[in-house]
């Protein structure tokens, strides 16, 4: 996917859309932080020099405690917070190993892709995970169930 290029002063953001047994992996951002209480794609932002995968694979160890491997880019969306604008990169993602742990999260949960919408969710992930569900077809094969 050709990405286009964000405003100078919009930070990226990589975000995992990661499925295992036709579930997908999210996050809800713990009460005392930034969006806190709302649910998100988990990930993180993109440090200079870095790409949104090598990102996506450092966040998801630092914050989840999981080993994954990150892929292409699979949609995007630019969006708004008061006083910063983020170019959030949803990225197909395959957990390798290692189970979630909880660090800038309170709760970790594996869902149906298709419910998404009946969580409270960060406002940048909203349209993203709307082109995502429409994008992918779900239900998605399961890399992990090949091993």
């Amino acid at each position: 996917m050709l990405l286009p290029t964000p405003p100078s002063n919009y930070l990226r953001v990589a975000a995992a859309f990661c499925v295992h047994d036709q579930k997908l992996l999210i996050a809800r951002r713990r009460a005392d932080i930034q969006q806190g209480g709302l649910w998100e794609l988990p990930g993180g932002k993109l440090e200079a020099g870095e790409s949104a995968q090598q990102c996506l694979e450092r966040e998801i160890h630092e914050e989840l405690g999981m080993t994954v491997r990150a892929g292409p880019v699979l949609a995007h969306c630019l969006h708004r917070y008061s006083g910063i604008g983020i170019q959030l990169l949803a990225i197909q993602t395959e957990w390798l190993h290692g189970e979630p742990t909880l660090s800038d999260h309170d709760r970790i949960e594996w869902i149906k892709p298709a419910g998404w919408y009946r969580k409270s969710w960060a406002p940048a992930d909203v349209p993203l995970l709307a082109q995502l569900v429409a994008l992918t077809s779900l239900p998605i094969a399961d890399a992990r169930k090949a091993d």
